[in-house]
């Protein structure tokens, strides 16, 4: 009896480390978790007005992805108490007041990849080009079939509108695109589909290329812009142009150079975006790049295409990234813009500085800090004080 007893334990145990063994081999969890510290002033340009913030806040994010079969997996990401310190919890042990705050799940798709295609469905992220018009994060699919010639095919499902009805006042909004990319170079085109009473269906026509020359690189995206947003006519056209160069193994400088017409018809509406970008275009915050997606720098909206409503702008920025030791790197930006389009706003420019100081102390552990100065140039007296802002975090990634 004793034998048979130890036989079953010892059956069992092996089963159940098989078990986690093959879990183990499914599953692959990675993620991160920081907090970051902000002390910013002036941020509405006026000093005799206070405004002067200082906030904390942390993220605790998972990417999570199990194997079902060979080239077949599901993914999601989840984000864990993402909040201000004391914003939005409950005293007296700081508990996330609402289930926004407390957990966010932002994607959960399906992801099939064979040798001459790949299928993608549920709610992920998607970014063409080099970001500059198209980046959705929404329910939807992807096709991509690998020619030598690669193409996308995508189909959103943005609003149901209430209802899963359609009919009446109750028609969905969608979103339809398609990409063809060859090497370095590639277009797209994309389009929202807006069948409600608001009629926003704007549609772009994106080309990119991204050529390298020894060890320059350039990275370029102009996108036209057309459709309606009601009784207004949707128009845009952006150029951005990023050049680099290693001058040595410690030491890479660029610049990047910016192009949106305005418009000072009362009936136009400039986009710098075909639908909600999900993930700001941010080439002009390069020093402030790992905290950009908490502090919008120039006030633009995480973008240097629209600087005040259908201004446009011209303008650009120099940039250098120095690694004192393999550790310790310093980044510096220089930016200025201007309107394209200086009918419609007061705004004359904006010229900013940032920068960081980013120290790896650890494998994959990060202290950074981080400054800006962005100061604005009006044409008439509108106080033009600048916003000066300061940051710094502990970041551990897994």
């Amino acid at each position: 009896m004793k034998k048979v007893f130890i036989f079953t334990l010892i059956l069992f145990l092996s089963l159940s480390m098989a078990g986690f063994a093959t879990a183990e081999d499914r599953l692959e969890i990675n993620g991160g978790i920081r907090f970051t510290a902000f002390n910013v002033n002036n941020t509405n340009f006026n000093s005799d007005v206070k405004d002067h913030t200082y906030w904390i806040n942390q993220r605790l994010r998972t990417y999570m992805r199990i194997r079902i079969m060979d080239g077949v997996a599901a993914r999601w990401r989840v984000d864990w108490q993402e909040d201000t310190w004391g914003l939005n919890s409950t005293e007296p042990f700081g508990r996330p007041a609402d289930l926004n705050s407390a957990v966010q799940i932002d994607r959960a798709f399906l992801q099939i990849e064979k040798p001459m295609f790949d299928f993608t469905i549920g709610h992920f992220f998607e970014i063409w080009g080099n970001g500059s018009a198209y980046g959705p994060q929404q329910m939807g699919a992807n096709l991509r079939i690998k020619t030598p010639v690669i193409l996308d095919f995508s189909a959103w499902k943005l609003n149901e509108n209430g209802s899963t009805l359609d009919y009446n006042n109750m028609d969905d909004k969608n979103m339809y695109a398609v990409k063809a990319e060859y090497m370095d170079y590639g277009a797209y085109f994309a389009m929202v589909d807006d069948k409600t009473d608001a009629d926003v269906s704007p549609w772009v026509i994106g080309l990119f290329a991204n050529p390298k020359f020894n060890d320059l690189s350039i990275k370029s995206n102009i996108d036209f812009f057309g459709g309606s947003e009601g009784n207004l006519d949707v128009m845009g056209t952006q150029l951005a142009v990023n050049v680099e160069y290693p001058f040595t193994k410690m030491f890479v400088a660029g610049a990047d150079f910016y192009y949106a017409l305005g418009s000072d018809d009362p009936n136009d509406v400039q986009y710098n975006v075909v639908y909600a970008r999900f993930a700001g275009f941010e080439w002009h915050e390069r020093g402030t790049q790992n905290v950009v997606d908490q502090v919008d720098v120039l006030g633009t909206g995480d973008q240097p295409f629209e600087l005040r409503n259908n201004s446009g702008s011209i303008g650009g920025d120099v940039y250098g990234i120095y690694k004192i030791t393999p550790e310790l790197s310093l980044a510096a930006q220089v930016v200025y813009l201007t309107p394209e389009e200086d009918k419609v706003t007061n705004l004359d420019s904006l010229f900013d500085i940032n920068g960081s100081l980013e120290w790896y102390w650890a494998k994959n552990a990060l202290v950074g800090v981080y400054g800006w100065y962005t100061s604005p140039s009006f044409d008439d007296n509108t106080p033009d004080d600048a916003t000066v802002g300061l940051a710094s975090m502990l970041r551990v990634r897994f």
